[in-house]
């Protein structure tokens, strides 16, 4: 009867640990390609990034809601971002962008 118990209780931290690790929060990750009617810009996991109009490539970082992006023919420029409810990149700055998520 023991041994049952303990397979209940075992079953049971199982199944809460799958519930609650489906329920979190999408991630805020910028890492992946985004595009507008212009541009497709693609953030890579090595600090690097490449587009084909608006800045070309070099590398950037990311500290909270704010995105450096050093590009290697370009001049430093700094946004704050956040991905909308609808999983939309907004980049807000000297100038404003709005991408989708490439899939």
């Amino acid at each position: 009867m023991r041994n049952q118990t303990r397979k209940i209780i075992v079953l049971l931290v199982a199944i809460g640990i799958i519930f609650s690790l489906g329920g979190c929060k999408k991630s805020n990750s910028i890492v992946g390609k985004w595009q507008d009617k212009k541009d497709i810009v693609e953030f890579k996991s090595d600090g690097s990034f490449k587009s084909q109009y608006y800045w070309g490539g070099g590398a950037y970082t990311v500290s909270k809601n704010k995105l450096t992006l050093s590009p290697t023919m370009l001049n430093k420029e700094d946004y704050t971002y956040e991905i909308d409810n609808n999983g939309d990149l907004i980049l807000k700055g000297k100038q404003s962008y709005h991408f989708t998520s490439v899939k």
